[in-house]
């Protein structure tokens, strides 16, 4: 203390400044920590730069290859159905640190009935559902990229560098609409029940959601195409064409009976 100034020294180490063995990957036995199982291995959680992205909220959430940490249990002793799982992390990165990253979900009361009653596998079943169903749609959307930014061939190279690098990184954004309203729109669809008219419903309602941000994304990288990509109308409606195909292919199931692409 300098008067009314606190102060501190540092100094840099090459020492563990907590002791910790490493065999023990992390894990303290502290109350708030999820461990993660891996090949019969065990250690804390980790997050990386992406933070707490809805699919891996999702595993924590739902247990899939993790423990949940104690303070995560709810109890039949603990009253009220008004939950909310708060996630945080600071992450380590080479020499740098990958942010502060914090995420709260509120869990809906009938996934808490669900969690009270041991049902955690039907919740399991939901968002692994719902997280392959919007890889689907990422997937068509994908081709649909690089159907657009390579001027509408007729035989499309996947893997052809230039174009898969622009496709790729217009995929954040579809990401980052997903993941916006992943569990809200998740727990619409929980107490309808599996299998049944009212979750079709609901799902189906989604899906147009998701192609609708999917021909979001596809319109901006149309737009935001020089010239020389997109020399003409052909690239746009192959590339748009080749989206809606996908999507109704994929998801027949649900829409049997679309064969236009006014559901949008």
């Amino acid at each position: 203390m300098r008067g009314e100034h606190l102060g501190a020294l540092a100094v840099g180490t090459k020492a563990s400044r907590i002791a910790a063995n490493k065999a023990e990957n992390g894990i303290t036995g502290d109350a708030w920590t999820p461990i993660e199982i891996r090949q019969g291995d065990a250690k804390a959680l980790t997050i990386d730069a992406r933070g707490f992205s809805y699919r891996r909220f999702a595993d924590i959430l739902t247990r899939t290859r993790f423990r949940p940490a104690p303070l995560q249990e709810i109890g039949p002793e603990e009253e009220g159905e008004a939950f909310v799982l708060v996630c945080r992390a600071l992450v380590r990165g080479q020499g740098k640190t990958e942010g502060y990253h914090e995420r709260r979900v509120p869990i809906s009361r009938e996934a808490v009935r669900a969690f009270r009653r041991g049902e955690v596998e039907r919740v399991a079943a939901l968002a692994k559902s719902r997280i392959e169903d919007a890889a689907k749609v990422r997937g068509a959307l994908r081709f649909a990229l690089l159907v657009l930014f390579q001027n509408g061939k007729d035989q499309i190279d996947v893997r052809d560098p230039s174009s898969t690098r622009r496709a790729d990184a217009r995929l954040d954004s579809f990401e980052a609409a997903v993941d916006a309203d992943f569990f809200e729109r998740m727990w619409e669809e929980l107490p309808a029940g599996e299998g049944t008219v009212a979750a079709a419903a609901v799902r189906t309602e989604w899906l147009r959601d998701l192609l609708a941000h999917a021909r979001n994304v596809l319109a901006a990288a149309e737009a935001g195409s020089p010239r020389s990509a997109v020399r003409s109308y052909r690239a746009r409606a192959r590339a748009e064409e080749a989206l809606r195909r996908r999507f109704f292919k994929d998801f027949a199931s649900f829409f049997s009976t679309e064969v236009s692409d006014d559901v949008a």
